[in-house]
């Protein structure tokens, strides 16, 4: 019972870290930039685009902030309340319209012809304005990713002890093939993946492998803390902390899992650290079989066994065999021991 609730535990920190990413993106992230080809486009009253707005056969109308460009082909762009546009507004076979107070940093162009969008060539905004990132919803995203990442190495080191132990021994042992298995197993794998789906039989196959994507990166992250924790990290701060002297799958894994976190917030290699972790926890679910280090096929193992139990089987009846010509050789001494008794007493 305890340990099936470690395991919701486990699920529950595992929807979290796949889910606060995106929760967190949506909350503040806006808009990279829309393209719509036929429709009419509409930015809300509290809605930011940070991009182009872009319109190939539709009306385009702004209620929020665009920074960018707004151009709309066979459409007419509409600007209506307080809406901004940092950039130009451009339409070809339509109008610019504008109400109440709306703001264009760039330059308005309705034209006719196409030769008159040379105004667009680049030229210096000095009046441009732009809004700023919040920081405190980055900064509140990255603590709750930086929790839940710990929580994970947390429960996992509770969980399955043993088998993250055995996969982050075998990557500290052999890192560079590691690595090789890890690389040529994700250029394989979308390619099992299509011939799955091209089977039609192996779709469900290549859904489980989907699905099993994420589990790889998290898998990936929880081996290389401990690892880097393990190999790194823990002795270095041994002879500076007592509770460093002793090895411990949590505090290793704790460590590691910190300063990959760190790391991937890095303005220049931050980008590596996804990728080089997806590399390390598919290699080293191949090379450990999920820590276990059973063979994935165990035919040749289970063939071992029934030939050595009839092997067994043979050996045993051979031995009863034996025991029963020696009882049967027994007996026979007896009787014939016995007629011999008998013959003397007669005499």
């Amino acid at each position: 019972m305890k340990r099936g609730y470690k395991s919701i535990l486990f699920i529950a920190v595992l929807l979290l870290i796949l889910l606060v990413p995106a929760a967190g993106s949506l909350a503040e992230e806006p808009k990279d930039g829309i393209v719509q080809f036929g429709g009419d486009i509409t930015i809300g009253e509290d809605e930011v685009v940070r991009g182009d707005v872009v319109s190939f056969n539709g009306d385009v109308k702004v209620l929020g902030h665009v920074e960018g460009d707004v151009v709309s082909f066979l459409g007419d762009v509409t600007l209506l309340g307080n809406s901004v546009v940092t950039g130009d507004v451009v339409v070809f076979k339509g109008e610019v319209l504008k109400e109440g107070n709306a703001t264009i940093s760039g330059r308005t162009v309705a034209s006719e012809n196409l030769e008159d969008f040379k105004i667009m060539d680049k030229y210096p905004r000095d009046n441009v304005s732009y809004i700023p990132t919040n920081p405190t919803n980055t900064f509140f995203s990255s603590i709750m990713q930086l929790l839940g990442l710990l929580g994970l190495v947390a429960l996992g080191a509770s969980i399955f002890p043993k088998h993250l132990n055995t996969m982050s021994v075998e990557l500290t042992k052999d890192l560079f093939r590691t690595l090789l298995i890890g690389l040529a197993a994700w250029i394989i794998y979308p390619f099992t993946m299509l011939v799955l789906v091209i089977t039609l039989i192996g779709i469900p196959v290549a859904i489980l492998m989907g699905i099993l994507v994420p589990v790889i990166f998290l898998l990936g992250a929880l081996v290389s803390s401990v690892a880097l924790g393990s190999a790194r990290l823990r002795p270095l701060l041994s002879n500076t902390f007592s509770w460093a002297k002793e090895p411990n799958l949590l505090i290793e894994g704790l460590l590691g899992i910190f300063v990959l976190w760190l790391v991937s917030k890095a303005p220049i290699v931050g980008w590596l650290v996804i990728p080089v972790i997806a590399i390390f926890g598919l290699g080293v679910i191949l090379t450990t079989k999920f820590g276990t280090n059973r063979p994935w096929f165990a035919k040749k193992e289970k063939q071992a066994i029934e030939t050595n139990s009839v092997q067994l089987t043979s050996d045993e009846y051979v031995k009863k065999d034996n025991e029963i010509d020696t009882s049967d050789s027994i007996e026979e001494e007896i009787e014939i021991k016995s007629g011999e008794e008998e013959n003397l007493e007669n005499k």
